[in-house]
């Protein structure tokens, strides 16, 4: 097709998310989400072209992106990245698909974003940090998290 290059990638990507060495995936294409800031270090070398980004409006059109080979790989919190290929993308897709972490960092994924203006936001900050609190230390927090690693909370996919 004119216009659109295919690229082959000189040669396999070695991630060391301790490192974070931009330089080491120099060939390979990633997709991220216009707008997105993926931290000091990846803005770095998008800016300076050690590293190819090919920035997009949604995390659907990344993977599908990804899932055509018109990208290497794609940027994405692990939780936020497991829910919208679930909701988007069949199982056979989902299988051709390798995760990696982008960092050693130990995840934090619980974010809940309230106005400030809104009646009661504190009480319910106060009630939701408690209740998290007690799931975490039961244990039951984990298992919810391991429960939809294995795609138990899966919802039924639209028709297309």
């Amino acid at each position: 097709q004119p216009g659109r290059r295919r690229r082959k990638r000189k040669r396999p990507f070695d991630w060391n998310p301790k490192t974070q060495d931009y330089a080491s995936v120099q060939d390979v294409n990633i997709g991220a989400i216009i707008a997105y800031d993926y931290g000091k270090a990846f803005q770095a070398a998008e800016k300076s072209g050690v590293i190819q980004v090919t920035r997009v409006h949604s995390l659907k059109q990344a993977f599908d992106m990804l899932l055509s080979n018109r990208v290497d790989m794609v940027i994405s919190k692990e939780w936020v990245a497991r829910y919208a290929l679930q909701l988007d993308f069949a199982p056979d897709q989902l299988a051709r698909l390798e995760y990696r972490p982008e960092n050693a960092e130990a995840g934090t994924y619980d974010y809940l974003l309230l106005s400030k203006k809104a009646p009661n936001a504190q009480y319910y900050l106060t009630a939701i940090n408690s209740g998290l609190k007690k799931l975490r230390a039961s244990g039951r927090y984990d298992a919810i998290l391991q429960a939809f690693r294995r795609g138990e909370f899966m919802l039924p996919r639209a028709e297309k």
